[in-house]
């Protein structure tokens, strides 16, 4: 064999191990159900996102980001974007946007009171909550004090 082909043999050898290698990873997910209030109130149409976390490592998270809208009892249920139903055990950063929240134009006031903190739809407003494998998710906020997540 030339020097050539053995070349482009060991660059399609290469490209076929690779492209093996990069079959999409899968996560253990457990159920999960939660509730959530707003100043003690159930509330609905809030979309919650938990965000795999690795707290106080140098290693970046992995896993799938898991949603779900809250009714209007403010229970949810937790699957992935990718289909799947609940979420990873371990700790997650949350955050919580209000899917009836007023969106005026450019410029202009909302009319009425925004029924949630705007800071609970980033991670800067520090919530956190651990799944646990049969634990439901209890979320309480509070628009003024920022509270916090716990697992029942």
């Amino acid at each position: 064999m030339s020097f050539r082909k053995a070349t482009i043999f060991f660059y399609l050898a290469a490209i076929v191990l690779v492209a093996a290698g990069c079959g999409k990873k899968t996560f253990k997910l457990v159920p999960v159900k939660g509730n959530i209030t707003v100043d003690g109130k159930p509330m609905g149409d809030l979309m919650i996102q938990f965000m795999p976390d690795i707290e106080g490592t140098d290693k970046l998270p992995e896993g799938p980001t898991s949603f779900a809208v809250s009714d209007a009892s403010g229970n949810f249920e937790l699957k992935t974007f990718e289909g799947g139903v609940g979420a990873m055990e371990g700790l997650h950063r949350v955050t919580v946007v209000d899917q009836l929240e007023e969106r005026p134009a450019q410029g202009e006031q909302p009319k009425n009171t925004p029924r949630l903190n705007s800071i609970f739809a980033t991670t800067t407003a520090g919530l956190k909550a651990t799944i646990e494998a049969g634990k439901d998710v209890s979320l309480r906020l509070d628009n003024k004090a920022l509270s916090s997540a716990s697992s029942k």
